[in-house]
């Protein structure tokens, strides 16, 4: 199991409770992780700790009903390069959420609206931002500061 490099569970039914924190801790070369589809309420633990996912690359949790991104919540994934959060609950994603290195991040069809004004500032590898068919009303002055890399929002 440790040669697994892409691992597919969307369309189950997963949630915080069904998906022990230590899951994948022996999938040294897992690269991308799919959980779409299942019924995550928060970011689970097990995808929060670089040490559980020592090479991630790429993450999809879309179509979940997760609400609120805190800070930290993906910031200690340092390989993670490609997030993908479409069609959650997204309300507030809070300063520090995610990891510096982040290059391409989509958000579709979420209720994202800046509460707070630095959620995406000095991600400088940051190359494409998808922010389609959210509930954004105003866009801080200093949203994305820093964000020297962006080509694609």
């Amino acid at each position: 199991m440790q040669r697994i490099t892409l691992l597919e569970l969307q369309s189950n039914s997963l949630d915080e409770t069904t998906l022990d924190p230590h899951t994948f801790d022996c999938l040294e070369q897992l690269h991308t992780l799919n959980l779409d589809s299942n019924h995550f309420n928060h970011v689970p633990e097990a995808v929060q700790y670089q040490e559980r996912l020592l090479s991630i690359t790429t993450l999809y949790l879309s179509s979940n009903q997760i609400t609120f991104l805190l800070d930290g919540v993906f910031s200690n994934l340092t390989t993670l390069s490609t997030l993908t959060l479409n069609s959650n609950s997204i309300i507030s994603i809070e300063n520090g959420a995610f990891p510096d290195n982040i290059q391409s991040l989509s958000m579709s069809s979420n209720e994202f609206h800046f509460l707070h004004d630095n959620v995406f500032t000095n991600h400088s590898q940051l190359g494409t931002l998808s922010l389609p068919s959210n509930n954004i009303d105003k866009i801080p002055e200093t949203a994305f500061d820093g964000c020297t890399s962006l080509t694609s929002l």
